[in-house]
Protein backbone atom coordinates (compact mmCIF):
# COMPACT_ATOMS: atom_id res chain seq x y z
CA UNK A 1 0.00 0.00 0.00
CA UNK A 2 1.63 3.33 -1.19
CA UNK A 3 1.85 5.41 1.95
CA UNK A 4 1.70 9.03 -0.02
CA UNK A 5 -1.16 11.76 -0.33
CA UNK A 6 -2.77 10.05 -3.58
CA UNK A 7 -5.97 9.37 -1.75
CA UNK A 8 -8.33 10.23 -4.76
CA UNK A 9 -11.39 9.78 -2.21
CA UNK A 10 -9.48 11.86 0.02
CA UNK A 11 -8.69 14.64 -2.06
CA UNK A 12 -12.16 15.01 -3.45
CA UNK A 13 -14.21 16.02 -0.34
CA UNK A 14 -11.29 17.28 2.14
CA UNK A 15 -8.28 18.38 -0.02
CA UNK A 16 -7.61 22.20 0.47
CA UNK A 17 -4.60 22.13 -2.42
CA UNK A 18 -2.55 24.26 0.55
CA UNK A 19 0.81 23.01 -0.47
CA UNK A 20 2.37 21.49 2.87
CA UNK A 21 2.97 18.08 0.83
CA UNK A 22 4.88 19.43 -1.84
CA UNK A 23 6.87 21.26 0.42
CA UNK A 24 8.01 18.97 2.98
CA UNK A 25 8.81 16.20 0.15
CA UNK A 26 12.52 16.39 -0.44
CA UNK A 27 12.60 13.91 -3.45
CA UNK A 28 9.95 16.82 -5.00
CA UNK A 29 7.56 13.87 -5.85
CA UNK A 30 4.91 15.81 -5.58
CA UNK A 31 3.34 18.67 -7.54
CA UNK A 32 0.50 20.51 -6.71
CA UNK A 33 -1.72 20.91 -10.31
CA UNK A 34 -5.01 22.41 -11.28
CA UNK A 35 -6.69 18.99 -11.56
CA UNK A 36 -9.27 18.92 -14.69
CA UNK A 37 -7.83 22.65 -15.30
CA UNK A 38 -9.32 24.07 -12.32
CA UNK A 39 -8.87 23.07 -8.76
CA UNK A 40 -5.37 22.88 -7.26
CA UNK A 41 -4.80 19.20 -5.71
CA UNK A 42 -1.06 17.57 -5.03
CA UNK A 43 -0.14 14.94 -7.64
CA UNK A 44 2.52 12.64 -7.03
CA UNK A 45 5.08 11.17 -9.37
CA UNK A 46 5.68 7.51 -8.65
CA UNK A 47 8.85 6.95 -9.76
CA UNK A 48 10.44 9.65 -7.72
CA UNK A 49 8.43 8.87 -4.52
CA UNK A 50 9.98 6.98 -1.37
CA UNK A 51 7.11 6.04 0.24
CA UNK A 52 8.26 7.70 3.31
CA UNK A 53 5.01 9.39 4.36
CA UNK A 54 6.06 12.23 5.22
CA UNK A 55 3.36 13.74 2.74
CA UNK A 56 0.31 12.28 5.26
CA UNK A 57 1.46 13.40 8.08
CA UNK A 58 2.19 16.55 7.79
CA UNK A 59 -1.37 17.16 5.86
CA UNK A 60 -3.14 19.38 8.26
CA UNK A 61 -6.36 17.97 6.67
CA UNK A 62 -5.80 14.53 8.12
CA UNK A 63 -3.84 15.58 10.88
CA UNK A 64 -5.72 18.61 12.35
CA UNK A 65 -4.34 20.18 15.45
CA UNK A 66 -6.42 20.06 18.47
CA UNK A 67 -3.93 22.30 20.52
CA UNK A 68 -5.86 25.45 22.15
CA UNK A 69 -4.69 28.01 24.38
CA UNK A 70 -4.40 27.96 27.88
CA UNK A 71 -7.64 30.34 27.90
CA UNK A 72 -9.70 27.98 25.45
CA UNK A 73 -10.46 30.40 22.54
CA UNK A 74 -7.99 33.19 22.15
CA UNK A 75 -8.39 36.96 22.93
CA UNK A 76 -9.73 38.65 20.30
CA UNK A 77 -9.58 42.82 19.42
CA UNK A 78 -10.97 44.60 16.55
CA UNK A 79 -8.86 47.69 15.12
CA UNK A 80 -7.82 49.50 12.10
CA UNK A 81 -5.45 51.90 10.88
CA UNK A 82 -5.50 55.75 11.93
CA UNK A 83 -4.24 56.65 8.61
CA UNK A 84 -7.44 57.52 6.46
CA UNK A 85 -5.06 57.12 2.95
CA UNK A 86 -4.16 53.52 3.60
CA UNK A 87 -7.25 52.66 4.92
CA UNK A 88 -8.67 53.81 1.58
CA UNK A 89 -6.16 51.50 -0.37
CA UNK A 90 -6.84 48.63 1.54
CA UNK A 91 -10.06 46.16 1.55
CA UNK A 92 -10.77 46.20 5.07
CA UNK A 93 -9.29 48.70 7.95
CA UNK A 94 -5.68 48.38 7.11
CA UNK A 95 -4.42 46.13 9.84
CA UNK A 96 -2.29 44.10 7.17
CA UNK A 97 -0.25 47.52 6.46
CA UNK A 98 1.05 47.78 9.88
CA UNK A 99 1.61 44.69 10.93
CA UNK A 100 3.42 44.80 7.53
CA UNK A 101 5.38 48.22 8.86
CA UNK A 102 6.30 46.70 11.92
CA UNK A 103 7.57 43.20 10.53
CA UNK A 104 9.42 45.24 7.66
CA UNK A 105 11.01 47.64 10.69
CA UNK A 106 12.90 44.75 12.15
CA UNK A 107 13.86 44.06 8.77
CA UNK A 108 11.82 41.19 8.08
CA UNK A 109 9.99 39.42 5.16
CA UNK A 110 6.51 39.86 4.64
CA UNK A 111 4.47 37.24 2.31
CA UNK A 112 1.41 37.35 0.89
CA UNK A 113 -0.88 36.87 -2.27
CA UNK A 114 0.11 39.49 -5.38
CA UNK A 115 -1.25 39.47 -8.94
CA UNK A 116 1.76 38.15 -10.80
CA UNK A 117 1.93 38.81 -14.44
CA UNK A 118 -1.44 41.00 -14.19
CA UNK A 119 -4.10 38.44 -13.21
CA UNK A 120 -2.24 35.33 -11.96
CA UNK A 121 -2.52 34.75 -7.84
CA UNK A 122 0.31 33.28 -6.23
CA UNK A 123 2.15 34.09 -2.68
CA UNK A 124 5.25 36.17 -2.88
CA UNK A 125 8.07 37.06 -0.49
CA UNK A 126 8.70 41.12 -0.20
CA UNK A 127 11.16 42.95 2.01
CA UNK A 128 10.50 46.45 0.92
CA UNK A 129 7.39 48.99 1.25
CA UNK A 130 7.50 49.29 -2.02
CA UNK A 131 6.53 45.98 -3.61
CA UNK A 132 3.92 45.95 -0.15
CA UNK A 133 1.68 47.21 -2.62
CA UNK A 134 1.56 44.08 -4.41
CA UNK A 135 -0.56 42.50 -1.37
CA UNK A 136 -2.77 44.73 -0.67
CA UNK A 137 -5.97 44.33 -1.59
CA UNK A 138 -8.03 40.74 -1.54
CA UNK A 139 -8.10 38.40 -4.24
CA UNK A 140 -10.81 36.20 -4.33
CA UNK A 141 -8.75 33.36 -6.36
CA UNK A 142 -7.16 30.58 -4.52
CA UNK A 143 -3.69 31.74 -4.69
CA UNK A 144 -0.44 29.18 -5.38
CA UNK A 145 1.97 28.69 -2.62
CA UNK A 146 4.70 26.99 -4.99
CA UNK A 147 7.74 26.42 -2.33
CA UNK A 148 7.13 29.61 -0.30
CA UNK A 149 6.74 27.20 3.14
CA UNK A 150 10.32 26.04 2.32
CA UNK A 151 11.74 29.77 1.62
CA UNK A 152 9.88 30.75 4.82
CA UNK A 153 11.85 28.13 7.13
CA UNK A 154 15.15 29.55 5.61
CA UNK A 155 14.07 32.87 6.91
CA UNK A 156 13.62 31.67 9.93
CA UNK A 157 16.20 29.51 10.41
CA UNK A 158 18.94 32.69 9.71
CA UNK A 159 16.70 34.57 12.62
CA UNK A 160 14.96 36.67 10.19
CA UNK A 161 11.07 37.95 11.08
CA UNK A 162 8.41 36.58 8.76
CA UNK A 163 4.94 37.76 8.22
CA UNK A 164 2.68 35.29 6.70
CA UNK A 165 -0.66 36.08 5.63
CA UNK A 166 -3.22 33.79 3.45
CA UNK A 167 -6.22 32.15 4.01
CA UNK A 168 -7.07 29.72 7.46
CA UNK A 169 -5.84 26.52 5.31
CA UNK A 170 -2.99 28.31 4.06
CA UNK A 171 -1.94 29.17 7.44
CA UNK A 172 -2.92 25.60 9.16
CA UNK A 173 -0.10 24.07 6.57
CA UNK A 174 2.61 26.71 6.98
CA UNK A 175 2.26 25.85 10.51
CA UNK A 176 2.08 21.79 9.56
CA UNK A 177 4.96 22.34 7.86
CA UNK A 178 7.57 23.91 10.19
CA UNK A 179 6.49 21.54 12.82
CA UNK A 180 6.75 24.03 15.47
CA UNK A 181 6.01 27.54 16.86
CA UNK A 182 8.44 30.11 16.17
CA UNK A 183 8.50 33.73 17.83
CA UNK A 184 9.64 35.31 14.96
CA UNK A 185 6.79 34.00 12.75
CA UNK A 186 3.26 36.42 12.77
CA UNK A 187 0.56 34.21 10.58
CA UNK A 188 -2.56 36.46 9.66
CA UNK A 189 -5.50 34.48 8.51
CA UNK A 190 -8.61 35.80 6.58
CA UNK A 191 -11.95 35.23 7.51
CA UNK A 192 -12.23 33.14 4.74
CA UNK A 193 -15.45 32.72 2.20
CA UNK A 194 -13.92 30.60 -0.11
CA UNK A 195 -11.32 29.71 -3.09
CA UNK A 196 -12.21 29.36 -6.74
CA UNK A 197 -9.91 28.62 -9.30
CA UNK A 198 -7.73 30.15 -10.83
CA UNK A 199 -8.53 28.74 -14.30
CA UNK A 200 -12.46 30.09 -13.55
CA UNK A 201 -11.07 33.57 -12.84
CA UNK A 202 -8.87 33.26 -16.11
CA UNK A 203 -12.23 32.57 -18.34
CA UNK A 204 -13.83 35.49 -16.82
CA UNK A 205 -11.05 37.62 -17.34
CA UNK A 206 -10.48 36.41 -21.10
CA UNK A 207 -14.43 36.78 -22.12
CA UNK A 208 -14.29 40.00 -20.14
CA UNK A 209 -11.47 41.39 -22.44
CA UNK A 210 -12.98 39.97 -25.60
CA UNK A 211 -9.13 37.18 -25.48
CA UNK A 212 -6.99 40.20 -24.31
CA UNK A 213 -6.47 38.76 -20.70
CA UNK A 214 -2.64 39.06 -21.27
CA UNK A 215 -3.06 43.15 -21.26
CA UNK A 216 -5.28 42.80 -17.87
CA UNK A 217 -3.28 45.19 -15.18
CA UNK A 218 -4.22 47.32 -11.58
CA UNK A 219 -6.98 44.48 -10.67
CA UNK A 220 -8.94 45.25 -7.56
CA UNK A 221 -11.72 43.57 -6.30
CA UNK A 222 -12.67 45.98 -3.98
CA UNK A 223 -12.00 49.41 -5.65
CA UNK A 224 -13.20 52.55 -3.34
CA UNK A 225 -12.30 54.77 -5.46
CA UNK A 226 -15.46 55.34 -7.90
CA UNK A 227 -18.10 55.40 -4.96
CA UNK A 228 -16.37 55.16 -1.57
CA UNK A 229 -17.00 53.00 1.47
CA UNK A 230 -20.22 52.76 -0.23
CA UNK A 231 -20.59 50.30 -2.96
CA UNK A 232 -17.25 48.67 -4.04
CA UNK A 233 -16.29 48.50 -7.81
CA UNK A 234 -14.49 45.54 -9.32
CA UNK A 235 -11.96 47.54 -11.92
CA UNK A 236 -9.21 46.91 -13.95
CA UNK A 237 -7.42 48.21 -17.34
CA UNK A 238 -6.78 46.39 -20.37
CA UNK A 239 -5.52 47.21 -23.80
CA UNK A 240 -9.10 48.30 -25.04
CA UNK A 241 -9.67 50.32 -22.30
CA UNK A 242 -10.77 50.29 -19.14
CA UNK A 243 -13.24 47.70 -16.62
CA UNK A 244 -15.59 49.01 -14.05
CA UNK A 245 -18.84 47.40 -12.53
CA UNK A 246 -20.60 47.56 -8.71
CA UNK A 247 -19.04 44.21 -7.11
CA UNK A 248 -22.67 43.02 -7.06
CA UNK A 249 -23.65 43.01 -10.73
CA UNK A 250 -19.92 41.15 -11.63
CA UNK A 251 -20.49 37.81 -12.74
CA UNK A 252 -17.44 36.59 -11.38
CA UNK A 253 -18.28 37.97 -7.62
CA UNK A 254 -22.00 36.96 -8.25
CA UNK A 255 -20.86 33.42 -8.28
CA UNK A 256 -18.03 33.71 -5.59
CA UNK A 257 -20.87 35.59 -3.10
CA UNK A 258 -22.91 32.83 -3.43
CA UNK A 259 -20.71 30.03 -3.07
CA UNK A 260 -21.18 28.35 -6.46
CA UNK A 261 -17.18 28.76 -7.38
CA UNK A 262 -15.78 27.37 -4.20
CA UNK A 263 -13.77 23.82 -4.10
CA UNK A 264 -15.26 20.91 -2.42
CA UNK A 265 -13.41 21.72 1.12
CA UNK A 266 -14.36 25.50 1.56
CA UNK A 267 -18.22 23.93 1.95
CA UNK A 268 -16.69 22.06 4.82
CA UNK A 269 -13.75 23.85 6.07
CA UNK A 270 -11.75 22.82 9.33
CA UNK A 271 -9.96 25.62 9.43
CA UNK A 272 -11.76 28.96 9.19
CA UNK A 273 -13.67 28.36 12.53
CA UNK A 274 -12.27 28.85 16.56
CA UNK A 275 -10.06 27.43 17.76
CA UNK A 276 -7.57 28.89 15.62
Amino acid sequence: MLNNISDISFMESQCTGCGACANICKKNAISIEPRDGYFLFPTVDEQKCTNCGKCRKICPCLNKSKKVSENGYPLSFGGFIADPEVRKESTSGGAFSVLADYVLSKGGEVCGAAFVDGHTVKHIIVDNKQDLKRLHGSKYVQSYIGSIYREIKEYLDNKRYVLFTGTPCQVAGLKSFLGKDNELLITVDLFCHGVPPQKLFDDYLDEVTDGNIDSVKNFQFRNKAVNGWKDFYITFEYSKGKYQCPGNDDTYFQGFRDCLTLRKSCTNCKFSKLPR
